[in-house]
């Protein structure tokens, strides 16, 4: 009854999270809400006061190091492969997406 929900227990848990090691080309997604003011837009947004919805899926198009942290700059892109925003984000806030069988 004490132990941590854990999304995928071989990589990290929502609470006390260890290292994710992302790289480049990852797909991720968003684990809370990108304020707009955090986002680089390619264009405009009409309504410029929402939000990035958490569970937004991006590809990992940069790694910064940063001692012992890493930042990602995470482009994200419509179903048309049209980039419409990218966003600095740390470890804490991505979730890794895996395409095939990965063994817990």
């Amino acid at each position: 009854m004490g132990e941590r929900a854990c999304w995928h227990p071989a990589t990290a848990c929502l609470s006390g999270r260890a290292n994710i090691a992302l790289a480049l080309f990852d797909s991720v997604a968003t684990l809370q809400s990108i304020n707009v003011a955090r986002l680089t837009l390619v264009e405009p947004v009409e309504r410029a006061g929402e939000q990035l919805a958490r569970g937004q899926v991006g590809t990992v198009v940069d790694v910064v190091a940063e001692g012992e942290s890493k930042h990602y700059l995470v482009e994200f892109a419509d179903l048309e492969w049209r980039e419409f925003a990218m966003a600095h984000l740390a470890e804490s806030e991505l979730l890794p997406l895996h395409y095939q069988f990965t063994a817990a």
